[in-house]
């Protein structure tokens, strides 16, 4: 599969456009990971990382299609996924937690089959008292990991599980 990086030149300040272009990569995403090559992965998570940085907030609907086209591009298949280098890897990761922390506060997480993500304001933690995190809808756990807090921050956390 050929990518191109055209989703960076999106404007986020429209709504339409910006969700066209979330569509367009996660259903390539869905599609073809298995077959593509470890270049076209990182061209895709290179567009991805570029159009979360131009967001100032995210709404759910779009956050829930970054957040599906990102584990799509890690549940590429083994082979693929191995021949990828570290610095693209460590791209997807830090891709999920800056769209975590586009997130509004409080909202209700947005969680697909692979990916949960939260973001938190600091009124609704407390120092000592253990938060359940989101959890993936495809994880076979029965319970959330747990986010306790040593002491106060001046902004509240993003969580990506």
């Amino acid at each position: 599969a050929v990518v191109s990086t055209q989703s960076t030149g999106v404007d986020t300040s429209n709504e339409t456009a910006t969700n066209l272009a979330v569509e367009s990569i996660q259903e390539l995403v869905k599609d073809n990971a298995a077959e593509m090559a470890a270049k076209d992965l990182g061209n895709i998570a290179g567009s991805v990382d570029s159009l979360v940085e131009k967001m100032e907030s995210v709404d759910d609907s779009t956050a829930e299609g970054l957040a599906g086209t990102m584990g799509g591009l890690a549940s590429a298949s083994e082979e693929v996924f191995q021949s990828i280098d570290d610095a693209t890897k460590a791209k997807m990761v830090e891709n999920v937690a800056k769209l975590a922390s586009k997130l509004s506060e409080d909202s209700e997480p947005i969680t697909t089959s692979s990916i949960a993500l939260k973001k938190y304001s600091n009124a609704s933690l407390e120092v000592g008292k253990a938060v359940s995190l989101p959890k993936p809808s495809g994880s076979s756990s029965s319970s959330g990991s747990k986010l306790k807090m040593k002491n106060s921050a001046k902004t509240g956390p993003s969580v990506a599980v």
